[in-house]
């Protein structure tokens, strides 16, 4: 099934006329979409954590003989804020490599000339000799605690969302490092090298005579035979003996969670996109492009059980009395757009076995956030008490009464119904999330950008961890086991109060009959961008740790995308 959709999306994407846009770097057919085969010229991860003995481990490889620029980005769970970026300067068939962890572990404080923080934050360390912007020698040196081999730590910041969340909702004092704990990342192309250019030569890693390393301090030299300076923002045009060209993609990765306490480990791969119409500049650490909002393209590819659709957004009914940011915001999250996620889970009563569910919200904080006094970077809201659809209008926020405490930024409403392994259902009414004390926007919703649901036995009012991924702030579901003999089943998580988002059909398909969808047909897409993933953990009952295990299945999603007729325009009839 997947090949057919596939050869049908190849043949949509190839009818598409795209015009291009003046003074943007274009790329055929510059319609937004995921590649389920996982190549891409930007990568979602769903997940990161350094919570109660997780590690993250994370890959990133270039696949294409060129090389590439590319930025990576880590964001907090809360309300999805950048704690820490810098650009990547790949060879060809380059991997780039790292590991997430606690600041303070392994004897690695959190502080550094890289803007440390204190402890109880996360930190990244990388020993890959791939060239970074900044040059990872202005990271902490921590070669001597990783057993003489040349390691670099940097920190992750709440210098992002200290300043935004308190002009915005007055929330300053609940702003801790934990926010940096957990999260997701993206990785995201800005430019392709060529092989034939100075700047090649320093980043690859097969020149002769380096010891099958590039020459970072070269990259990072003032600017000679001209080369950029790499540590700032500048355009491909200033240079061009660089001859940087547009993102080229051919980009994957995963990310894998360890915990050597309990010797458990799973992963999962990264969300693959492409089609994105981009400026023509490379923008340097600590700035907020690029992302899924500042490109070009208006047109985004959504593929359901029935169809693949190429629709345009340019001039939607849905965008009126917005900002023009939410276009190509829409391009970039329409393809991710779901109204229910569907998975398993499984627990017994000690939690000896337990299942958590990841899910992530790309894109959420630029549709609910207003900039406010602060001027929050990319925050579309119209005001402090509306959203942007798709999701609905919510301004609800809760100030968290002590460090670490939950934070909520417009809730995501959500209904529940729960099947057992014998076909049994609970419509899940009232209060969803434990613990029941508490108002209906808060037991009955997803508040953050990046949520743990954490599956678990009734009579619990919360779990001080969740079971699987042992996450803090999780959201406990609790009491699934509709009898002793059944250990499991599966939940059916439905979005409520979305709103949709009106299109154009450009080109399309139905997948079952082959019938074409007309160009000019309304096109109306429903549900929120969703990723993530379900991860089970079974206990080893012998206190072997080897016996332990925790793996990752990906959960379902089911997409609504109504096609309508063609809206002629008036036909004129000229007598005789």
């Amino acid at each position: 099934m997947k090949t057919y959709q596939i050869t049908k999306l190849v043949a949509a994407l190839a009818s598409v006329g795209l015009a291009s846009i003046a003074g943007a770097q274009t790329t055929p057919g510059s319609a937004v979409s995921v590649n389920p085969d996982g190549l891409g010229e930007a990568l979602i991860y769903p997940f990161y954590t350094v919570q109660n003995g997780n590690i993250t481990l994370l890959s990133i490889v270039n696949t294409t003989e060129a090389g590439k620029i590319v930025k990576i980005r880590f964001r907090d769970y809360a309300n999805s804020e950048d704690v820490r970026d810098f650009n990547i300067y790949m060879s060809a068939k380059d991997v780039w490599t790292a590991a997430l962890l606690p600041a303070g572990a392994a004897g690695v404080p959190g502080t550094g000339p890289f803007s440390g923080q204190a402890v109880n934050g996360a930190m990244m360390v990388t020993q890959d000799t791939t060239c970074t912007a900044p040059n990872k020698t202005s990271f902490q040196d921590v070669t001597t605690v990783f057993n003489g081999i040349p390691s670099y730590a940097v920190s992750f910041s709440k210098g992002d969302y200290e300043p935004n969340d308190n002009a915005t909702r007055g929330s300053a004092l609940a702003q801790t490092v934990e926010r940096t704990t957990r999260g997701y990342f993206e990785v995201i192309e800005q430019a392709t090298i060529p092989t034939t250019t100075l700047m090649y030569t320093r980043i690859d890693h097969r020149v002769p005579g380096q010891g099958g390393k590039p020459d970072c301090a070269a990259l990072h030299s003032a600017a000679t035979g001209g080369s950029p300076i790499v540590n700032r923002n500048y355009q491909f045009d200033e240079y061009p003996a660089t001859a940087l060209t547009a993102p080229s993609g051919g980009l994957f990765g995963a990310a894998t969670w360890l915990n050597v306490a309990n010797g458990t480990s799973n992963a999962v791969s990264a969300t693959a996109m492409n089609g994105f119409t981009r400026g023509r500049t490379v923008f340097n650490a600590g700035n907020q492009n690029p992302n899924f909002t500042d490109h070009f393209s208006t047109s985004t590819v959504v593929t359901t059980s029935d169809s693949v659709v190429v629709v345009d957004l340019f001039g939607s009914p849905t965008a009126a009395g917005l900002v023009s940011a939410v276009i190509p915001m829409w391009a970039a999250t329409a393809p991710l757009f779901a109204t229910n996620v569907y998975g398993e889970y499984a627990y017994s009563t000690d939690l000896a076995l337990a299942t958590d569910w990841v899910i992530t919200m790309p894109g959420k904080r630029h549709f609910v956030t207003f900039a406010g006094a602060g001027g929050a970077f990319d925050a579309y809201a119209p005001s402090a008490t509306t959203t942007v659809p798709p999701f609905a209008n919510s301004a609800w926020w809760r100030t968290a009464a002590s460090a670490g405490a939950l934070q909520y930024k417009s809730p995501v409403p959500l209904g529940a119904v729960t099947y057992d392994r014998e076909e049994a259902a609970i419509t899940t009414v009232g209060c969803l999330f434990s613990p029941c004390d508490r108002l209906t926007v808060e037991t009955n919703s997803l508040p953050h950008e990046s949520s743990v649901i954490a599956f678990g036995p009734a009579g619990a009012t919360t779990l001080t961890t969740s079971g699987a991924m042992g996450a803090d702030n999780a959201l406990p579901l609790l009491g699934l086991l509709q009898t002793p003999l059944v250990g499991g089943g599966w939940l059916d998580l439905s979005f409520t109060g979305t709103r949709p988002i009106t299109g154009s059909a450009v080109a399309g398909v139905q997948l079952r009959s082959g019938v074409p969808i007309l160009r000019g047909s309304s096109v109306t897409m429903n549900g929120l961008p969703v990723i993530g993933f379900q991860a089970t953990f079974a206990k080893s009952i012998t206190g072997n740790f080897n016996a332990s295990y925790r793996h990752s299945n990906s959960l379902a999603t089911k997409k609504s995308v109504v096609v309508g007729t063609v809206v002629q325009p008036p036909v004129l009839v000229v007598g005789n």
